[in-house]
C-alpha cells in the first residue's frame, strides 16, 4: 500500500492524520485503530510526516468540495474519460479497456434477488448508464434514466467439457466491443454449471469504472442481495454525489495557479527523461503492434515477503517502494539504461466525498528513477522513496493532461512517457459469505494489454502473488517466465545484502549461470593445436604431392610445386636474416605468388604482413613504420611501389625457381605469430593484430568437421589479400587435398565472371561479405544461364557484416542444395569463431535478424554487462571472446593490447584472457547468438572497419 492509499484507507475506517510541528497526530473513531493499524502507523511514521509536509507545500484540495451540478446542462467529461473516448474512437474495435469481473457462486442462487440487486446498482451509480455524445464543443455525458436489467443465461449443466465451454464463453463475452455512444456500460451473463453452481460474468468499460469501483460494486451487490433475498429494502444510503459532479468539479478546479503549480513539478521531474525504455524483445517491433496480452503468474514466498518488509522498515520506506526499486533495477539490467521511468496506478480518490462513488477516478503516476553511479541498493531505495513521496504530493494532474503538456516523442506503437506499469495491491481478494451462497472472485482471461509489460503484485497469506502481463507481439512466454525468475533472484540478493551496489545484485539462477559458462561453452575438441599451418600443409604434400593445390588464371600448381617454390623463397629469406620474431611485409596482388609468399614466410618462422597495392602511400608508410621493417616481398608488378616506400624489396618470382627446395627445419611453437593483419580500427589509425598459428590451425580443423572435406575440394578466393578471410581461402583446402582457385586481380568479381569460374574450376565453396552477396544473388537467380553454372557449389559463407534474411532466403530458394553459413569473428579471434547454418526458417521468423550462431570448436563466448557480469539470455551485452581462437594482441602497442585483451573473471571457461570486441550481442533461448551492432560508432563497409 503506497502512502496516499494508506491515507485513503485510514480515512475510510475513520482515522484522521494531522501534522503538529514535527509530530504526527491522529484521531480515530471507536474501534477503528486496530493493533495492525497502530503497528503500521508506528513503522511508517517518518514517511507519513514527510508526505504530510510535502502535501502542505503542494496545492491542496482541502476546502474545495465537490458539489452537485444540475442535470439539465451539458455534462462534461473528466480528463480521464476524454482520453479513453479518444482512444476508443481511434481504435473502435479495441477491447483493451474492457473490464471483466467473474464471480463463482456455490449454493442455491436466488436469481430474482440478484437481478434486483444489480438493477439497484445501475440505478445508484450513473456511470453504468452513461453514454457519450459528440457536440461542436466536444463530447458530453448523457445519463439515461433506464435501469432495466436482465441476465443473459447460458445453461451448461448438460454440456460435456464444461470447463472449456465456460472459458470459451467468457473469452467471447470479454472480447465484445463496447459502443460508448449507445451503451450500455455494463453487460452481465450467468453461466449455469450445476444446480447449485454458477458463474456470474460482469463486463464493464473502463470509462465507467476503475479497480476501486470493482471492489465497491462487489460489496454493494453482496449487501443488496442479502437484503432482497430476505425481503428487506436496500440497506445502502442514497448517494448525494455522482461521477458527473466530480468531472465538472475537476474541470473547474484544475486550472490557473492550481494547475500550474502541479505541472511545474512534473515538467522538472520528467524533463529530459528518456522517451522510451529499450527493453530487449523477442520479436521485431512494428509501427503498430497489436494489444493482445498474456499473463505469467508466479508467487514470492512469505519468508521473502517478511524480509522485504523488514528491509523497508529499516530504510524508512514502504514495501511498494522496495519492490519498485528492485523492479527498476531489473529493468536497468535488461535495458542497460540508467534512467528508468515506470508508471504506477493510484486510486485518485483524495477527496473523502468520492470514496463511495463508482467511476473512472484512477490516475497514473510516472516515477522516474536515476540509477547512475552504481549506487548501493539501500541508496537507490532512498532515491525511489523521495521520488515516490514527491509524486504522491503532486498526484492531482491527470496523466492525460500531463502527456498533452509535456508533448513527448509519440509513436503509434509505444505508449508515451512510460511503457511499463507497476502496481502493488495490499488487500487480497477473499470470499464473500451470503445467505446460502459462497462467492469467490475468479481470474478472467483478459486478452489485451495497454503496455509492453506490467507487473501487478498483491499480498496474500502465502506471500506475494505476482502477475506479469506482456504484449505477445513483443515477448515470448519463455522470456517472461525467465524475467519472473530474475525478479525473485534479484529480491533475494537485495535483502541478503542491501549495502551492495546494484551492479553486484545477482539475477541469474545457478542453472542459468551453468548454462552460460559451461554448457554453451562446451566446445572442446582434441585438435593437434601444437602444429603450425605450414607443418600441416607439408604433411598433406607428403600424402598428395601430385594433386593440384592452386589454380590462377591458366596456371596450375601441384602440392609439391607450391611447396618447393615456398621452400626456395624461405631459404632466400633465411639467408637475409629473417626468422622467428621477424615480420615480413608482403605487397602483392591476388596471384599464385601470394600463396607462395605467405607459405614461404611461415616456413622461416616469421610472420607475414599482408599489404594492399591500392592503399595510399601514407597508409603503407604508417604500417611499415609501425613494423620497423624495410624488407618487403613483391612481384614484378609492384617494385615501383616498394621503391616509393624506400623498401628493400624481394621479387617473389625471382626466388621461387632457384635455390634449395627442401623444407626448412625451423623449430617453433604454434603460439608464435603466423601473421600480422592491419585493420583500420575505429580510430582510422592502422593497428596490427597478431594472430598465432594455434588460432588458424583450430579454425582449419573445425572447418574440416563443420563443412566436410568435400567442401574443401575447390575453394574460391573472393576477398582481397588484406582481409583475414583470404588466409583460410588460400590455405584451408591445402590441409585436405583440395585446391584454391585464385581469380585474376584484373577482373571485377561480377556474377557472370564468378559463375564462369565456378563452372570451369568446379568450385565447391565460396565466401562473400553480405554487401557483395546482396548484389550478386539477384543477378544469379534472375539469369538462368548463370544459375546453371553453379552445379558444383556446395557451401557459401557470408560474414564480415550483417546478412539480411531476405537475400539469404532468396538464394536458398533457388539453390536448395547449397549450404549457407553466417560466420562471425574479428581479426583478433583468428578470422571466425562463431557460426550459424541457415535453415530457411529465418525468412518467416518474427525475430529481429539472422543469428551469428554458436562458438566453433575450442572457442569460448561470454556476453557481459558494463561491470563484466554475465547477462541473461535475451539481454544485450558486450561480446567477449576467448579460447584457442584468441589472438596475441596488437603489434608494438601494449596499451591497446591491455585495453582489449583483459583478464577473465570466469575461470570456468578455462582461459585466462578475454578479447573485448566492442560488439553488442545477446543469447537467444536456443543458445544461438544474435549480433546487435557496435558500442562505438564503428561500421563496416565491404568488410573494412570504418
Amino acid at each position: 500500500m503506497n502512502t496516499l492509499e494508506l491515507f485513503t484507507h485510514l480515512r475510510s475506517v475513520g482515522v484522521t492524520l494531522s501534522l503538529e510541528g514535527e509530530r504526527l497526530r491522529y484521531s480515530a473513531a471507536t474501534g477503528a485503530l486496530t493493533p495492525e493499524l497502530r503497528q503500521e502507523l508506528a513503522a511508517r511514521k517518518d514517511e507519513l510526516i514527510a508526505f504530510l509536509r510535502m502535501a502542505q507545500s503542494a496545492t491542496s484540495v482541502t476546502g474545495q468540495r465537490v458539489q452537485p451540478v444540475a442535470r439539465d446542462r451539458e455534462l462534461p467529461l473528466s480528463f480521464a474519460q476524454q482520453r479513453l473516448l479518444f482512444l476508443q474512437q481511434l481504435e473502435p474495435e479495441s477491447v483493451a479497456y474492457n473490464v471483466p469481473v467473474a464471480l463463482h457462486l456455490k449454493g442455491r442462487l436466488n436469481l430474482q434477488a440478484l437481478e434486483q440487486a444489480i438493477r439497484e446498482i445501475v440505478r445508484r451509480h450513473e456511470p453504468l448508464r452513461t453514454t457519450f455524445k459528440p457536440t461542436e464543443h466536444g463530447a458530453v455525458q448523457v445519463i439515461s434514466q433506464q435501469t432495466d436489467f436482465r441476465f443473459s443465461i447460458a445453461d451448461l449443466r448438460d454440456v460435456d467439457e464444461k470447463e472449456a465451454t465456460m472459458r470459451r464463453l467468457m473469452r467471447a463475452e470479454t472480447g465484445r466491443v463496447f459502443d460508448l455512444m449507445a451503451g450500455p456500460m455494463l453487460r452481465a451473463q450467468l453461466l449455469q454449471l450445476a444446480e447449485q453452481e454458477q458463474v456470474i460474468l460482469l463486463t464493464m468499460h473502463h470509462i465507467a469504472v476503475d479497480g476501486w469501483s470493482i471492489g465497491l460494486l462487489v460489496r454493494e451487490v453482496a449487501a443488496l442481495y442479502e437484503a432482497f433475498v430476505t425481503g428487506r429494502p436496500s440497506p445502502l444510503p442514497e448517494l448525494t454525489l455522482q461521477y458527473a459532479d466530480y468531472a465538472a468539479w475537476q474541470l473547474d478546479w484544475l486550472k490557473g495557479d492550481v494547475l500550474e503549480k502541479q505541472l511545474a513539478y512534473w515538467r522538472q521531474q520528467l524533463g529530459g527523461a528518456p522517451p522510451m525504455l529499450d527493453l530487449p524483445t523477442d520479436k521485431a517491433r512494428t509501427s503498430a503492434p497489436g494489444a493482445e496480452g498474456r499473463e505469467h503468474l508466479f508467487d514470492l514466498p512469505v519468508e521473502l515477503l517478511e524480509t522485504l518488509k523488514e528491509l523497508s522498515r529499516h530504510e524508512g520506506a514502504t514495501l511498494f517502494m522496495t519492490l519498485l526499486a528492485a523492479f527498476q533495477v531489473l529493468l536497468h539490467k535488461y535495458a542497460g539504461q540508467e534512467e528508468i521511468v515506470v508508471g504506477t496506478p493510484i486510486a485518485g480518490r483524495n477527496l473523502p466525498e468520492v470514496e463511495s462513488l463508482v467511476g473512472f477516478f484512477v490516475n497514473t503516476l510516472a516515477l522516474r528513477t536515476d540509477l547512475s553511479g552504481d549506487p548501493a541498493f539501500s541508496q537507490l531505495l532512498q532515491r525511489v522513496r523521495e521520488t515516490s513521496l514527491q509524486a504522491y504530493a503532486h498526484q492531482d494532474v491527470p496523466f492525460e493532461m500531463l502527456v498533452e503538456e509535456l508533448q513527448p516523442d509519440r509513436s503509434l506503437g509505444r505508449a508515451p512517457i512510460f511503457q511499463v506499469l507497476f502496481a502493488l495491491q495490499n488487500a487480497p481478494r477473499g470470499l464473500l459469505q451470503l445467505p446460502g451462497l459462497q462467492i469467490s472472485i475468479m481470474e478472467t482471461e483478459d486478452a489485451s494489454t495497454k503496455f509492453e509489460l506490467s507487473l501487478d503484485l498483491s499480498e496474500s497469506a502465502n506471500g506475494l502473488q505476482c502477475r506479469l502481463r506482456y504484449n505477445v507481439d513483443l515477448f515470448e512466454a519463455e522470456t517472461v517466465g525467465r524475467m519472473a525468475r530474475h525478479f525473485r533472484r534479484l529480491l533475494e540478493s537485495a535483502v541478503a545484502a542491501p549495502e551492495q551496489r546494484i551492479s553486484a545484485l545477482e539475477i541469474l539462477v545457478p542453472e542459468e549461470r551453468d548454462q552460460l559458462l559451461r554448457r554453451w561453452n562446451d566446445t572442446r575438441r582434441g585438435y593437434p593445436l601444437d602444429k603450425c599451418i605450414h607443418q600441416l600443409i607439408e604433411a598433406q604434400v607428403g600424402r598428395t604431392p601430385g594433386a593440384i593445390a592452386a589454380v590462377f588464371e591458366d596456371e596450375e600448381l601441384t602440392y609439391a610445386e607450391v611447396n618447393e617454390r615456398a621452400n626456395r623463397l624461405a631459404w632466400k629469406l633465411i639467408e637475409r636474416g629473417i626468422g622467428r620474431g621477424s615480420c615480413v611485409p608482403v605487397l602483392l596482388e591476388r596471384s599464385m605468388a601470394l600463396a607462395v609468399a605467405w607459405l614461404g614466410v611461415m616456413k622461416t618462422g616469421a610472420a607475414f604482413v599482408p599489404l594492399d597495392t591500392t592503399w595510399p602511400l601514407q597508409r603503407l608508410q604508417q604500417v611499415l613504420d609501425d613494423l620497423g621493417s624495410r624488407t618487403a616481398l613483391v612481384n614484378r608488378l609492384t617494385p615501383q611501389r616498394a621503391d616509393e616506400l624506400g623498401c628493400d624489396f624481394i621479387a617473389v618470382e625471382d626466388c621461387e625457381r632457384s635455390g634449395r627446395a627442401t623444407n626448412p627445419e625451423i623449430e617453433m611453437s604454434a603460439e608464435e605469430p603466423l601473421y600480422v593483419m592491419y585493420t583500420s580500427g575505429s580510430t582510422g589509425k592502422p593497428k596490427g593484430v597478431v594472430v598465432p598459428h594455434r588460432g588458424i590451425t583450430n579454425r582449419f580443423l573445425w572447418m574440416n568437421d563443420f563443412f566436410g572435406r568435400e567442401a574443401a575440394r575447390a575453394v574460391l578466393q573472393t576477398t582481397r589479400q588484406v582481409y583475414d578471410s583470404a588466409v583460410w581461402q588460400l590455405f584451408w583446402p591445402m590441409l585436405s587435398g583440395g585446391r584454391t582457385v585464385i581469380p585474376s586481380p584484373e577482373m571485377e568479381l561480377t556474377a557472370e565472371y564468378l559463375a564462369g569460374l565456378i563452372e570451369k574450376r568446379g568450385v565447391t565453396l565460396t565466401d562473400f561479405v553480405p554487401s557483395v552477396f546482396n548484389v550478386i544473388v539477384p543477378q544469379l537467380v534472375e539469369n538462368g544461364s548463370l544459375k546453371e553454372r553453379l552445379q558444383t557449389l556446395r557451401s557459401v559463407i557470408v560474414g564480415g557484416e550483417e546478412i539480411t534474411a531476405a537475400t539469404a532466403y532468396h538464394f536458398m530458394q533457388h539453390f536448395p542444395g547449397v549450404q549457407v553459413v553466417n560466420l562471425y569473428g574479428p581479426t583478433e579471434a583468428s578470422i571466425g569463431c562463431i557460426a550459424y547454418e541457415l535453415t530457411g526458417d529465418e525468412a518467416t521468423s518474427t525475430r529481429h535478424k539472422i543469428p551469428i550462431g554458436r562458438p566453433i570448436a575450442n572457442a569460448r563466448i561470454l556476453i557481459l554487462d558494463d561491470s563484466r557480469k554475465l547477462v541473461p539470455v535475451g539481454v544485450k551485452g558486450e561480446l567477449y571472446l576467448s579460447g584457442a581462437c584468441l589472438g596475441l594482441g596488437y603489434y608494438n602497442d601494449e596499451e591497446k593490447t591491455r585495453a582489449a585483451f583483459v583478464p577473465n573473471p570466469y575461470p570456468e571457461i578455462g582461459w585466462s584472457t578475454l578479447y573485448q570486441t566492442g560488439d553488442v550481442a545477446r543469447y537467444l533461448p536456443d543458445g544461438n547468438i544474435e549480433f546487435w551492432g557496435r558500442r562505438d560508432h564503428q561500421v563496416k563497409i565491404r568488410g573494412f572497419r570504418i
